[in-house]
C-alpha cells in the first residue's frame, strides 16, 4: 500500500503527475478500475480528515476521480495543457475539489 500524504487531497502536484503519467492506450477502459482503486485510499484519508464530504461514497468518487484524470490526460482540449502540473492542479482545485466537498445527497 502506498503512503497517504499528510494532506490527502491538497497534494495537487500528485494529481497533476498522475494525469501526466496516465498512458494513452486503446484499452483505456481497463485503467479506470485500477486508477479508482489507487485513488480510493486518498479519498478515504481526505474524508477522515474532513477535506471532502463525510457522506462521500468512496468507490463511486474514486471512479469519478479516475475518469476525470483519464479525460484530462487523454482528451485534447483548448484550455488545459495536461503536461502542465500547475495548470492541472488549478483545474483540480477549481472543479474536482468542489465536487468532492459537495453533499452527495443533493
Amino acid at each position: 500500500m502506498l503512503p497517504v500524504p499528510g494532506n490527502a487531497i491538497a497534494d495537487y502536484k500528485s494529481l497533476g503527475l498522475a494525469a501526466e503519467r496516465t498512458p494513452v492506450v486503446a484499452g483505456v477502459q481497463g485503467l479506470a478500475p485500477d486508477l479508482a482503486d489507487f485513488w480510493s485510499r486518498y479519498l478515504i484519508a481526505a474524508r477522515d480528515r474532513g477535506e471532502i464530504h463525510q457522506d462521500t461514497d468512496i468507490a463511486e468518487a474514486s471512479e469519478w476521480v479516475a475518469r476525470v484524470l483519464l479525460s484530462l490526460s487523454t482528451v485534447p482540449g483548448n484550455t488545459l495543457d495536461p503536461s502542465d502540473a500547475d495548470a492541472v492542479a488549478a483545474h483540480v482545485r477549481r472543479y474536482v475539489m468542489p465536487g468532492l466537498r459537495a453533499d452527495p445527497a443533493v
